[in-house]
């Protein structure tokens, strides 16, 4: 069973992963995965975008960051390279275990709600998302706004994909968060999904 977890840049989806995590449910983490998948395509990445998209030999996450940015076309041919691979290795982590949760903002781009038996939306309002994102991610304040401005439809097609979703508030203390968390563990609990 795979439980999305699905939020915005800096919503705390990882957090609510981490509790999880905490509890049993082992976490697969797109954003990671991604980045792990994109590092052996160097000769795709080289056919579809040029050397520029390189840098000693292996793709430069920065340098195409920059060359799909503001272009629908390259981001979609982009996202073409990584997909199948990443949905390949979501379903053979959930093989191998009962209930796992897979977190990433891309999980509808993706197509990856299909997949998933329910979903997590971590919701958290702007100014705190900001504010930890300049903490933790050593971005500008424009920077982020350029960012939330290009996830602003995460969300959007939850409620079209015939999938229970759960919201998650994010707007005060971990303590507050970890008291949500435990509540929906508890749901899977009563609910069965993780008896033996």
């Amino acid at each position: 069973m795979i439980i999305g977890i699905i939020g915005r840049s800096c919503s705390g989806k990882d957090c609510v992963a981490s509790f999880l995590e905490e509890k049993g449910i082992p976490s697969f983490n797109c954003d990671k995965v991604s980045h792990e998948i994109l590092s052996t395509l160097s000769e795709k990445v080289r056919e579809t975008f040029g050397e520029d998209a390189l840098s000693e030999g292996y793709p430069d996450r920065s340098k195409l960051a920059k060359i799909v940015f503001n272009d629908e076309e390259k981001l979609s041919k982009l996202e073409s390279l990584i997909y199948p691979e990443l949905i390949e290795r979501i379903k053979a982590f959930d093989k191998e275990h009962k209930v796992v949760t897979v977190n990433g903002a891309t999980l509808e781009k993706a197509g990856l709600i299909k997949l998933c038996k329910e979903v997590i939306f971590v919701y958290s309002p702007f100014e705190q998302r900001l504010e930890r994102a300049l903490k933790r991610d050593g971005i500008t304040k424009e920077g982020f706004i350029e960012r939330n401005s290009n996830q602003k439809d995460i969300g959007l097609s939850l409620f079209e994909q015939d999938k229970p979703v759960y919201t998650i508030l994010n707007d005060a203390d971990e303590m507050y968060l970890y008291r949500q968390v435990q509540s929906y563990y508890d749901r899977l609990c009563f609910r069965g999904y993780l008896n033996e």
